[in-house]
């Protein structure tokens, strides 16, 4: 947990797999490797955990869910941000394809 106050990211995630490795059911540890993958920009595993933690806070009525929610919302938001950069940059490589080959069947 001190990790996480000094923003250490990848000691959290350690800490969090190691504690995953002996209970994979630990909502806290599903929560804190879910924020660090999201600080480390991993947003798909951050995605994957901090839905796990969510299920477990609701099936415990654990009162962590709001924040857990607040993290989860979070890192979809950055990976929609990823998939927008991606389309658009595929989006321009189409453009500039299509360009070239009208300017080469009009220059034939």
């Amino acid at each position: 947990m001190c990790y996480k106050k000094l923003c250490k990211w990848q000691q959290v995630a350690q800490g969090a797999t190691t504690a995953l490795s002996h209970n994979r059911d630990l909502m806290k540890a599903h929560y804190l490797l879910g924020v660090a993958r999201r600080e480390l920009r991993d947003v798909q595993q951050a995605i994957t955990h901090l839905s796990k933690a969510l299920e477990a806070a609701r099936e415990q009525g654990d009162s962590i869910k709001d924040e857990i929610w607040r993290e989860l919302a979070k890192a979809k938001y950055a990976a929609w941000q990823q998939d927008s950069k991606q389309r658009s940059a595929q989006a321009e490589a189409v453009k500039q394809q299509l360009d070239s080959s009208l300017r080469s069947q009009w220059l034939q």
